[in-house]
């Protein structure tokens, strides 16, 4: 009875986690890092017909961009035209709700591969975590390199922990996983260094399947060149290209360095302080048990050469962001089975515990409703939708275009019959007469700069009206929590009301 009660709860909880992705997939409008979008769907539309390769970013002429997932969206896109399928909006949600599904299908493999280093109480608790952690849902849905290298690395580790014995074919699959996670992040190579290393020196794996892993993994990788060659129009090995650039021509460094440590203070940051101390304390206790030798040999390169590196991004860590569950959990584990008998610790450590289910449930609640980033797409969805084909004029004041922030040309959720108006200050609409244009006028900025502006009160003068923000007002008074980039800078949409 006892464990048909068990059974329910787990999947009662399997399936408020799907909940919360499904959310996660149709809230989280946009994209969380620029990379996501103009490095991989821009790409596509190259060969969709519907750009030029100098409308792309910098990096597809230096052709350091592994095109496997370009290619992917390139098929997925040209089928779903053929189905009816046109609107970005309905298209990029596609794509959110696959890569959810690939990442929860993924962590469920996994945690069936891993579940015996925990007690059957820890289960149920292990579960939870891997699928809600706060940050877990909003993040995993993005079609990023960055996630999808994660998804297809933790299929193959779900391969190497699981305590049944391996056969050739599991040796097949780790290759094939492996591979494909390298086709997506280059820098994943140090994980499957970590984990080959674990099958030799710990597992003591045959050379036969060794071989079989290794070759599998050549072949998949030679796929992938000539994907590469196919899509760039030329002979071109990207992993070279992206060492040469970023590397040795130390360009990816001329887009900020931090110090070796930034990782560390990053994770203490943005995971909110409790719960980000509870992180770094797990990850440390991981790597130094000697019950989690796969972990370490997995995680220490991986680190180490990303702490080496001058630039840093916190998305560099997000290939092992569904490992932080199962460290949180043996930690859990650890600290329970330690615990003195005194009532006094047992009860601050559960008020503790208790406290972090707290903030974990608060921040999954905004995170999981929240837009990525300042909410660029939310407010060209509305612009969408109600303005349709009138001809606009948009204002905007440094990188608030919602439509081309980066002066990159943004072909997929571009519009026709709009003209852009640089500002450089909100100061300059003094001198701008709205009068008898023809056309509606919109003001594009974000809060931000609005609130250090001395000049906002010239937006009531001039008549204009704030008609849409990028982020629900409701997660809006909760921003100072969410520690995503353009955290504090929701982008805002005013229209002129010359006209009655």
């Amino acid at each position: 009875m006892e464990n048909m009660i068990n059974q329910r709860l787990k999947w009662f909880v399997y399936f408020v986690s799907a909940v919360c992705f499904i959310i996660a997939a149709f809230k989280s409008t946009g994209y969380y890092h620029f990379d996501e979008h103009y490095q991989i769907i821009e790409f596509a539309l190259l060969k969709l017909g519907k750009t030029r390769p100098e409308d792309l970013a910098w990096e597809y002429a230096a052709k350091i961009r592994s095109t496997f997932q370009p290619t992917l969206v390139y098929l997925l896109f040209g089928g779903l035209k053929y189905a009816g399928v046109s609107s970005p909006y309905t298209l990029a949600l596609i794509l959110r709700l696959i890569t959810g599904a690939c990442y929860f299908t993924s962590v469920y493999f996994f945690i069936g591969a891993s579940s015996h280093y925990f007690k059957a109480n820890m289960h149920l608790f292990y579960i939870g975590i891997s699928y809600m952690f706060w940050f877990i849902p909003f993040i995993n849905v993005h079609f990023s390199s960055e996630i999808f290298a994660g998804i297809f690395f933790l299929a193959a580790l779900s391969v190497s922990t699981n305590p049944k014995l391996k056969t050739n074919t599991d040796y097949l699959l780790i290759g094939f996983f492996l591979a494909i996670s390298f086709l997506c992040r280059f820098q994943t190579a140090l994980l499957s260094v970590g984990l080959i290393g674990y099958l030799i020196f710990i597992e003591k794996t045959h050379r036969k399947c060794l071989i079989m892993l290794i070759g599998t993994g050549l072949a998949v990788l030679l796929i992938g060149f000539m994907i590469d060659c196919w899509f760039y129009g030329e002979v071109v090995f990207t992993p070279y290209q992206y060492y040469y650039y970023n590397i040795v021509k130390k360009v990816a460094a001329a887009f900020g360095i931090a110090p070796w440590y930034y990782y560390f203070t990053y994770v203490f940051r943005s995971a909110s302080y409790p719960l980000g101390f509870v992180i770094l304390a797990a990850l440390i206790y991981t790597i130094c048990s000697a019950k989690y030798h796969i972990f370490s040999f997995v995680l220490i390169p991986f680190l180490l050469v990303h702490c080496i590196i001058e630039h840093k991004e916190g998305r560099f860590l997000f290939p092992i962001i569904s490992l932080v569950p199962f460290m949180v959990t043996a930690l859990i584990q650890s600290v329970t089975e330690s615990l003195p008998r005194l009532k006094l610790a047992r009860m601050v450590f559960y008020l503790f515990g208790f406290l972090l289910v707290g903030i974990n449930i608060l921040m999954l609640l905004l995170c999981t409703f929240k837009p990525a980033g300042p909410g660029r797409q939310e407010l060209t969805a509305f612009i969408e939708k109600y303005y349709q084909n009138k001809p606009l004029t948009i204002y905007f004041n440094y990188r608030n275009n919602p439509y081309d922030p980066l002066d990159v040309p943004e072909k997929f959720y571009g519009r026709g019959n709009v003209k852009f108006q640089v500002l450089t200050d909100i100061c300059q609409m003094e001198d701008l007469n709205f009068e008898n244009r023809g056309r509606t006028v919109l003001f594009c900025t974000n809060t931000y700069n609005l609130d250090l502006s001395i000049c906002k009160d010239l937006l009531k003068l001039k008549k204009f009206k704030q008609v849409a923000s990028g982020v629900p007002p409701w997660i809006e008074k909760w921003k100072i929590y969410y520690p995503g980039p353009d955290a504090d800078c929701t982008l805002v949409l005013y229209e002129n009301k010359f006209y009655p």
